[in-house]
């Protein structure tokens, strides 16, 4: 069984309200075929091929203060449980998107 969608709406709000991207520039959602495509671009600094590789590892932080690093974590758990992915591409000083794919639930066929 996939799990429901409605942990998306605290995720999409926290990563908006607190997250990397709260200056986002670009904040896109379409359907493509049988996925729903969300992606979030900003034009700020952007990270380094060092960083964009550690970025998803638990407890990895750029930021100075006392940060625990959870954040990307646990956003690919979600979208992996939910069976999709997250890529993400970055320059620095020139920015970074990120793309969510997920897959469209389809209702049950109640003749089963």
């Amino acid at each position: 069984r996939r799990p429901d969608y409605s942990d998306f709406d605290w995720y999409f709000n926290d990563v908006k309200e607190h997250g990397m991207w709260s200056d986002a520039e670009t904040i896109s959602m379409e359907i493509k075929g049988d996925n729903i495509i969300t992606s979030v671009t900003d034009y700020g600094q952007g990270m380094s091929s060092a960083t964009l590789e550690k970025c998803f590892d638990p407890m990895f932080s750029t930021k100075l203060a006392k940060v625990v690093g959870m954040g990307l974590t646990v956003a690919l758990q979600i979208v992996e449980l939910h069976e999709g992915n997250i890529k993400i591409s970055s320059e620095p000083e020139k920015g970074t998107t990120v793309v969510v794919t997920l897959p469209v639930l389809k209702e049950k066929d109640s003749s089963l």
